[in-house]
């Protein structure tokens, strides 16, 4: 997370939305900025209601929030194949062994494995209400529109890395395990299509 004090912006990195090269190039112009630990780089919306005596004598809704949403499958398969990797083979986070139909039968379970706490971008966004409480969300495939954004919003110019346009490939589940998780994270889905609309995003 980053705080911009003058401007009262603050970004919300919610994990696994490029969120670690977006502050790379953000950092130099903020003043504050929470990199660990995880819980703190990754606060969520709501968390900035906890925040008051930091922000004293400010009201944390003083702050303007904008943060980054994935397509729920392919931000699941962001988690799955991050987890995939070798410095994990062998821990209970580990998905080198599972499927990915496993994977995110296990996600929507009621009782997850460790491997398949991944939490969710509605939480993240939303609290415990239905309505985001960030102000301005964009979505990860048009991801540059944030930075045109902040360069106006903030008065600087940005170098936007290239993204990795891999990362954006989705795993493929057969259409009963889609429908599935459609159906345990409806209102993920919901949000993330009014996101592609622009519906959070407009002026």
């Amino acid at each position: 997370m980053l705080v911009f004090w003058p401007q009262r912006l603050i970004y919300l990195a919610v994990p696994k939305t490029g969120s670690s090269a977006i502050e790379s190039v953000l950092q130099p112009y903020a003043d504050i900025h929470f990199k660990n630990p995880p819980r703190l780089k990754h606060a969520k919306a709501g968390t900035m209601r906890n925040f008051r005596k930091l922000f004293s004598p400010l009201d944390p809704a003083e702050f303007e929030q904008v943060a980054v949403m994935r397509d729920p499958l392919d931000w699941l398969g962001s988690w799955y194949r991050y987890r995939s990797r070798k410095a994990l083979e062998g821990d209970e986070n580990s998905t080198a062994d599972v499927s990915f139909e496993d994977f995110i039968d296990a996600v929507i379970s009621e009782n997850p494995p460790p491997f398949a706490h991944v939490g969710s971008q509605f939480r993240f966004l939303c609290a415990d209400g239905e309505t985001p409480i960030a102000d301005r969300i964009y979505p990860y495939t048009r991801i540059n529109e944030l930075f045109t954004y902040l360069e106006k919003r903030l008065g600087i110019s940005l170098d936007v890395p290239k993204q990795n346009q891999s990362s954006n490939a989705s795993l493929s589940l057969e259409p009963s395990s889609l429908s599935r998780l459609m159906k345990a994270r409806e209102a993920e889905f919901a949000l993330y299509d009014q996101v592609e609309a622009g519906f959070h995003c407009q002026d």
